[in-house]
C-alpha cells in the first residue's frame, strides 16, 4: 500500500507538475503566499477550491450544520420544518446527530436521492402523503453513507484511484496507466444509454490511437 502511494505522489512529478503542501494566505499579482510565509511564483492562476453553500441556502432561517449548511437529522429531514428534507451540497448533519458533515460529491448526492425516495414511498404508503401527517410514522432505517472510493485522472494516460472506505482502512489504491483504465471504465457505466457508451468509447480509442484534435479549440 505504502509504494502505491508512493507512486501516486510522483506522477505528477513525472509530468512535469510540482505539489506544494499548504494554506493559501495571500494572492499577488505574480506570487502566491502561503500560511508559513511560503512564496509560489506563478504565471497563469487558476483557482479551484471546495463548494461553499451557496447564497440562497445562506439566507434560509433554518438551523446550520458546520459549513453553513441547511442542518437535517439522521433521516435527512430539516427538524424545525415539518415535512422538509434536504439533500445534496445544500445539506449537512446537525453536531446533534454525532455525524460528520459529508463532502460535496456527486455520489453523496446520488445516494441521498435514491434513500429520500425510498422514504417518500414509504411515508406515502403509511398514509402519510398529506402535509402535517407524517410525523408519527415510522420512517424505518437512517440514512447511511459509505464511500465507494475517489477517481481523477491526471493527465497522459495516466490517473489514481482509492477505493478505502478512509485514509487508514485497507483497500485498493493505485496510480498510473492501471487506474487510468479503471477511471475510463467506471466513466462508462455512467452514461446513461449503450449507444452513447459506443460513442464515447470509440471516440477514446480514436483519441488514444490517433492523438486529440486540437484544431477546434
Amino acid at each position: 500500500m505504502a509504494r502505491q502511494l508512493r507512486a501516486a505522489a510522483r506522477l505528477p512529478d513525472q509530468s512535469g507538475v510540482r505539489l506544494v503542501r499548504g494554506i493559501v494566505k495571500d494572492v499577488q499579482p505574480e506570487t502566491i503566499i502561503l500560511n508559513d510565509g511560503t512564496e509560489v511564483p506563478y504565471g497563469l492562476l487558476v483557482w479551484s477550491t471546495g463548494v461553499g453553500p451557496s447564497t440562497f441556502t445562506s439566507s434560509i432561517q433554518l438551523p446550520k450544520s458546520l459549513g453553513g449548511r441547511i442542518g437535517v437529522d439522521e433521516w435527512l429531514r430539516v427538524p424545525s420544518v415539518e415535512d422538509v428534507f434536504a439533500i445534496g451540497d445544500c445539506s449537512g448533519f446537525l453536531e446533534s446527530t454525532g455525524k460528520q458533515v459529508l463532502p460535496a460529491l456527486a455520489q453523496v448526492a446520488e445516494r441521498q436521492g435514491k434513500y429520500l425516495a425510498h422514504l417518500l414511498n414509504r411515508i406515502g404508503k403509511a398514509g402519510g402523503g398529506h402535509a402535517n401527517q407524517a410525523k408519527d410514522i415510522d420512517y424505518g432505517e437512517q440514512f447511511v453513507y459509505k464511500h465507494l472510493g475517489s477517481m481523477a485522472t491526471v493527465g497522459r494516460y495516466k490517473a489514481l484511484v482509492d477505493l478505502r472506505q478512509s485514509k487508514e482502512a485497507k483497500g485498493l489504491s493505485l496510480a498510473g496507466f492501471t487506474s487510468w483504465f479503471i477511471w475510463r471504465s467506471a466513466y462508462l457505466t455512467r452514461v446513461v444509454s449503450w449507444r452513447n457508451r459506443f460513442y464515447v468509447a470509440i471516440n477514446w480509442l480514436t483519441t488514444f490511437i490517433f492523438g486529440r484534435d486540437i484544431s477546434r479549440i
